[in-house]
Parts: C-alpha cells; sequence; structure tokens
C-alpha cells in the first residue's frame, strides 16, 4: 500500500505543541515529542516548505519557531488545523470536542493542546453557528461543517426553520450573496474578497484561450460556474411556478 504525501497530522500535532511556546532545537522536539529523529526532520522541512515554520542559527544550534501563517483576513490559524486533521477528526461531532474541554478529560499534551485548538478555531470561531446549533439540538454536527462556515456562512434561516445547511450563492448581477434554497440576502463576512473571487472566476471561463489551453483550475472553475448558474435558472423557474 502506497505511503500517505506529507509528515502525519499526529507529527504535526505534536510539534505544533513544542513550538508553541517558544523556538526549539531538534533536540528539544525531540524530547518533548518522542518522535524519531528521521520523522522530526521530515516534517520539519515539510513545514517548512509551506512556510508554516522558519529556522534560524544559534551558534551551533538550529531552531525552529512557528509562522503565523497569512491569508490574516482568513486566519493563521486555519493552515494548521487544516494539517492536523485527519479524516477521523473531521466526522468528530462538535458537541464532543466541547463536552471534552469543559471537562478537561485529556491527559496527552499534545492531545489536549490540539482540541483545545480546534475548539478555539472551530467551536468559539462559529459563535452564531454554535448558537442555532444548540437551539435546534444539532449535536452531531461534524467539525467539517464548522470549518466550511469559516469559508462562507451557512443559511441559520434554513439551518434554525429546515435544520438544513445551505450556502449563500454570489450573483454578479446583483452583487449580494443569497440563499439557493429561501432565497434569503445573506450578510457575508469578507464579502470583497468573496465577490473579486468569484468575478475572477467568471472572466476566466469566459476567456480561456487567452491561457492557451485548459488546465485542471480552470475545468473546476467551469464546473463551479455551471452549477451557480443551474441554481439560479432553478430558482428563476421556481418563482415563476408559485
Amino acid at each position: 500500500m502506497a505511503r500517505p504525501k506529507g509528515p502525519s497530522p499526529e507529527s504535526i500535532k505534536r510539534i505544533y505543541a513544542a513550538l508553541w511556546k517558544g523556538p526549539k532545537s531538534s533536540g528539544e522536539i525531540r524530547k518533548q515529542t518522542k518522535l524519531h529523529g528521521n520523522t522530526i526532520g521530515s516534517t520539519m522541512n515539510d513545514l517548512v516548505n509551506r512556510k508554516m515554520v522558519r529556522w534560524r542559527k544559534m551558534g551551533h544550534k538550529t531552531m525552529y519557531e512557528m509562522v503565523k501563517t497569512k491569508p490574516p483576513e482568513i486566519g493563521w490559524e486555519i493552515p494548521w488545523i487544516e494539517l492536523m486533521m485527519t479524516k477521523e477528526d473531521w466526522k468528530a461531532k462538535w458537541d464532543r470536542i466541547d463536552k471534552l474541554i469543559r471537562k478537561d478529560q485529556m491527559r496527552i499534551k499534545w492531545e489536549k493542546m490540539f482540541n483545545e485548538f480546534a475548539y478555539e478555531v472551530l467551536i468559539k470561531g462559529n459563535p452564531e453557528l454554535v448558537k442555532v446549533l444548540e437551539e435546534t439540538g444539532l449535536t452531531d454536527v461534524p467539525l467539517q461543517r464548522l470549518k466550511e462556515n469559516l469559508d462562507v456562512p451557512y443559511c441559520l434561516e434554513c439551518l434554525t426553520n429546515h435544520k438544513q445547511f445551505h450556502k449563500p450563492i454570489y450573483s454578479i448581477d446583483t452583487g449580494e450573496f443569497s440563499c439557493p434554497n429561501c432565497g434569503l440576502v445573506v450578510t457575508v463576512e469578507h464579502r470583497e474578497e468573496l465577490q473579486k473571487e468569484t468575478e475572477k472566476e467568471s472572466m476566466a471561463i469566459e476567456r480561456p484561450k487567452a491561457h492557451g489551453r485548459y488546465s485542471k483550475e480552470i475545468k473546476e472553475i467551469k464546473e463551479r460556474i455551471r452549477k451557480h448558474r443551474f441554481l439560479k435558472e432553478s430558482l428563476a423557474r421556481n418563482g415563476e411556478r408559485a
């Protein structure tokens, strides 16, 4: 069986816990994390290449320290949480993480820190969504939903009334974000960045030949725009029938 690409989330969790309070040498990281030297070396190389960690010489020692990654409007912690989460972590119920933090039941240092980190970023970072989840009794919602809500928030109206998750769609024609299910205009934080991204994607579809052959990225953009137009047409037809 082929080995997974890149370092394991478990290794990154341990290294994150070691570097959180300040720079460490590879020896200090090894002592704190209990990881093999080769594992530390390959993981640190990957994190340095991703610009998540940087190194500097202090005498004969090489010291490693965390980098607060960009873009700042999203938050430096988002790239870290994505690297540390496994498929099973993303499936974990948000309510379970909430209870673990409140009861402080974790014994292993890096696991405790990881859960605290997930709690700060995903649960405390989504106060409005969590409030609705509590009010509607949706305790089995996975952490993946909370991560997606940080990118573009779900329509809380549909979630409250129908317990359904719907993402607002930006319309170039109206210049607004609206829910594809109920049609409610949704206020989206980072509105300008998302508008520019949508308009840029649309232009890429309208003028693909300027970039030569279709790349994989252009094809993915084209598919997203196609789905967007299909939803708009469906909403228009449903309105006419009503």
